[in-house]
């Protein structure tokens, strides 16, 4: 008796095999590619309780896994540092619609703090691998694949790029040395800022490029540095006990910001202008994350503060220092329109490392809102059309608007 394959029978078989490829590829990290060999590699996407699936508890999610983007993501874009199919963290960017996501690196080393060249086509990155940090760059829509731009480094934080793009600023701390700031070309060519004797960190530009601020560590004081674009000349601003952190320049170049905090008293938000050195001391009766940044028109600060069971998102006036609650109530809010009807609503969720879009009408968040582990959100000020774009992620940050 002939035995004959009807057509309908090998379309079946051919989805049944893709189906098991696809698996053993992403889930047990099978059948993949040399990491190195395409680093526009495979992309994940955590999506929240979709409303075609009937009703869902909070703490459930749907897992998109994507397969590699063969075009480039379209619309204003978001990179994160995040869980893929590779590694515990690569560097992905993905549409602040939501969709699907591509991933950058894809590396089997550990990728984290995403940081957008000015005119949005590149991301520097901080790789830990084998017990080292190196400072790397990678293109956004098929520019250069990742490379590293520093040596082995015993850890290295807080790139800032130049305005210019062509070189950046970064900390980091030899094997065998003290923290230091460096200045790298995209060639590669290296310049340090100080003779080491002092520890200096989080090296931000101006938005013009003309001058260089940075946080110096001497002893028990903490003293904020002004110097020029190539470091040369810093002298202090401002000199005080306790610790200066999260830096940051307004859009107009005309303010500095950063959160002053001496152990056991109220955390305060001091905003210098530079070219006067005068400015304003806000005290907050809360406590606040060590991250700054400003609204795109220059008016409030973006920052995160410790209320009574969680963290907040709130917008502080950099004239007046008022604190206007953003995310207050959010768990509430995002658990009522997800349980459809449970009971079992949350009560707290932290919402921290928060971002105004360039348009200035949507913020960026990481939150537990929909349960551990931490996603990338994004919503409008008002508080609706939330979403959450990613999951397991650690650091998120908007891309920029090139300047015409």
């Amino acid at each position: 008796m002939d035995f004959q394959i009807k057509p309908s029978a090998v379309y079946v078989l051919t989805a049944c095999l893709a189906a098991v490829t696809l698996i053993l590829t992403t889930h047990f990290g099978l059948l993949q590619e040399d990491p190195l060999s395409n680093p526009a590699g495979d992309g994940t996407v955590w999506a929240g309780p979709s409303t075609d699936h009937g009703p869902l508890d909070t703490s459930e999610r749907l897992l998109l896994w994507h397969s590699e983007a063969t075009s480039p993501v379209s619309g204003p874009l978001i990179a994160y540092a995040g869980r893929s199919a590779t590694s515990s963290s690569d560097i992905l960017v993905v549409p602040a619609a939501g969709g699907m996501a591509r991933n950058l690196t894809r590396h089997p080393a550990r990728d984290t703090l995403p940081t957008w060249s000015p005119d949005g086509s590149q991301i520097a990155f901080i790789r830990y691998d084998d017990h080292h940090h190196y400072v790397c760059v990678a293109g956004v829509q098929g520019g250069p694949r990742p490379r590293a731009l520093s040596g082995p480094l015993k850890g290295a934080c807080e790139v800032a790029w130049h305005p210019s793009g062509n070189r950046l600023a970064y900390r980091g701390t030899d094997p065998e040395g003290p923290s230091k700031i460096r200045l790298v070309s995209l060639d590669g060519v290296t310049t340090t800022i100080g003779d080491g004797a002092f520890r200096d960190q989080e090296p931000q530009w101006s938005p013009s490029g003309d001058a260089l601020a940075f946080v110096r560590f001497d002893g028990s004081q903490s003293r904020i540095m002004l110097a020029g674009p190539s470091g040369e000349e810093a002298t202090p601003l401002l000199s005080d006990p306790g610790h200066y952190q999260g830096l940051a320049w307004s859009p107009d170049g005309r303010s500095l910001a950063a959160v002053h905090v001496v152990q056991g008293q109220p955390h305060r938000i001091v905003v210098l202008q530079p070219d006067t050195a005068q400015g304003k001391v806000f005290d907050v009766d809360q406590s606040l994350r060590p991250r700054l940044k400003w609204t795109p028109d220059s008016r409030k600060l973006v920052a995160a503060a410790e209320g009574k069971l969680d963290w907040d998102v709130v917008l502080v006036d950099a004239r007046t220092g008022r604190v206007e609650p953003v995310t207050e109530g959010m768990a509430q809010r995002w658990s009522a329109e997800t349980a459809r009807g449970h009971t079992d609503l949350r009560r707290t969720a932290i919402e921290y490392e928060a971002e105004m879009g360039p348009s200035g009408d949507e913020l960026l968040f990481l939150s537990d809102l929909s349960g551990p582990p931490v996603g990338l959100f994004v919503m409008t000020l008002d508080g609706r059309g939330i979403k959450q774009l990613a999951s397991d992620v650690t650091a998120a940050t908007w891309q920029p608007v090139p300047t015409p």
